[in-house]
């Protein structure tokens, strides 16, 4: 049996003839803190059993307490034949109760199995008083370079803003992303609806413009706040309106882009999404008349908000 207590110990051993007593167990100290029951029913406790005759160990403790508030006892105990004093310390009454049904507990075995004169074995005990701590299980060891399995998510938002189409662009995406923390790489694809633009020269002639692309985006995320830089590709399609023969033409567009994103939960698994982008025109496609009277260019910089929901797949 093996026991870490709060105490501090002296021991001082002297061989002389153990005097009888009626109760083997003995406690006297001040009111209120223990007494032979007590004592009895902690040697009990430590032994497994009740202290009998035939374990031949007779012991008395006497209890002060110090200025300070913590306890000091002289513990006398006699082990066939043998007399031992050992001196305890501890922080209140209940740590020296059971540092000494202890050292009591493990003379009584030793003195039941041999009648030969044996020392008194000595508990492991610590060098100051310190309170009773409770030991709690290791945390398991740390695996460094191990990273979480990656994330998939979907992500669906309609936005507003100016750039590839005439005047205020609405329109909206559907990305699907893989998170492998902090770094995020995005793959999606975008529209905006068609927006109609006039020449100025009371004519009504103009044309009709909306785009399609796909995108592709890199973010670096921290904590609910994302940085993001990506590309887009794909074209305008233009409908020409107010001519005699309209046709219609599709132009190849391409931006690059950088947004900021900021992420927050609405729900369990379902979280809101509000991304400030900017992109700048990489190739800017021309609708003319046919004789060379322009319609409409996309803008060299354009800014839109979009906002969304967030959603993971697995």
């Amino acid at each position: 049996m093996h026991a870490h207590l709060p105490l501090a110990c002296g021991l001082t051993v002297v061989v002389a003839a153990a005097t009888a007593s009626a109760d083997p167990l003995r406690w006297s100290g001040p009111e209120g803190c223990g007494d032979d029951v007590d004592l009895a029913g902690r040697v009990a406790e430590q032994r497994g059993a009740p202290l009998g005759d035939d374990a031949d160990v007779a012991a008395e403790v006497e209890v002060e307490r110090r200025d300070d508030g913590t306890f000091t006892a002289t513990l006398t105990i006699s082990v066939a034949g043998v007399t031992a004093t050992r001196a305890l310390h501890a922080r209140d009454c209940v740590a020296l109760a059971e540092a000494a049904a202890l050292v009591i507990a493990m003379a009584a075995p030793v003195a039941a199995a041999s009648t030969e004169p044996r020392p008194v074995p000595t508990p492991v005990v610590s060098q100051a008083p310190t309170p009773a701590v409770a030991t709690e299980a290791p945390p398991p060891p740390e695996v460094h370079g191990a990273h979480p399995p990656p994330e998939l998510r979907l992500r669906v938002a309609s936005h507003v803003g100016t750039g590839p189409a005439p005047g205020a662009n609405l329109g909206g995406l559907i990305a699907v992303a893989v998170a492998w923390r902090p770094f995020v790489v995005e793959l999606g694809a975008e529209g905006t609806a068609e927006a109609r633009t006039t020449i100025p020269d009371a004519s009504g002639a103009g044309a009709d413009v909306g785009l399609w692309a796909g995108r592709i985006v890199g973010c670096a995320e921290r904590g609910s706040m994302a940085g993001c830089a990506g590309v887009a590709a794909g074209r305008l399609r233009g409908t020409g309106v107010g001519v005699g023969a309209a046709r219609a033409a599709s132009l190849p567009w391409w931006a690059a882009s950088g947004a900021a994103r900021w992420r927050r939960p609405l729900t369990t698994g379902i979280l809101l999404a509000v991304e400030l982008e900017g992109q700048v025109a990489l190739q800017r496609p021309r609708f003319t008349l046919d004789d060379g009277t322009l319609l409409f260019e996309p803008a060299a910089v354009a800014i839109r908000l979009a906002v969304g929901l967030e959603v993971p797949l697995r």
